[in-house]
């Protein structure tokens, strides 16, 4: 699925300023996606320092493309995970990022609206109870 979007891209990209734990960046940039598994839109390695447990966002920034085919092969590294060392690539392992954009940028999470740029995206400092009906030996 993740690959029929990729057309999509080639003059999608817009200038963002954005802000990981502190220390502020500006790109321009076709897509970010800020994750919490290592695995998105079908894309099992988008994100692999992902872990649901440790407490952090992973912020994956795929930067402006000058071609169709440079980003169709940043597709294929994203599919074996060899994208993290890509120079088109910023990632980021964070408690809180912050992203603003001069340009109107929709936000969705999980497929759904959530609203446009800017926005801050913080770890809760949270956890939750679960209940189960196993008796501790």
């Amino acid at each position: 699925e993740g690959i029929k979007v990729i057309p999509d891209f080639i003059n999608s990209d817009f200038h963002m300023k954005y802000r990981v734990d502190g220390e502020q960046y500006e790109d321009d940039i076709y897509l970010f996606l800020i994750a919490n598994t290592s695995s998105i839109g079908g894309f099992k390695k988008i994100a692999p320092k992902a872990s649901i447990s440790d407490g952090y966002f992973d912020l994956v920034l795929i930067k402006n493309q000058n071609s169709f085919m440079n980003l169709a092969q940043l597709f294929l590294q994203i599919m074996s995970g060899g994208h993290v060392k890509n120079n088109d690539i910023e990632y980021f392992h964070a408690k809180e990022i912050i992203l603003e954009s001069d340009s109107s940028v929709d936000v969705d999470i999980d497929g759904e609206y959530a609203g446009k740029l800017p926005m801050t995206i913080n770890v809760a400092n949270y956890k939750v109870n679960v209940f189960t009906n196993i008796k501790e030996w």
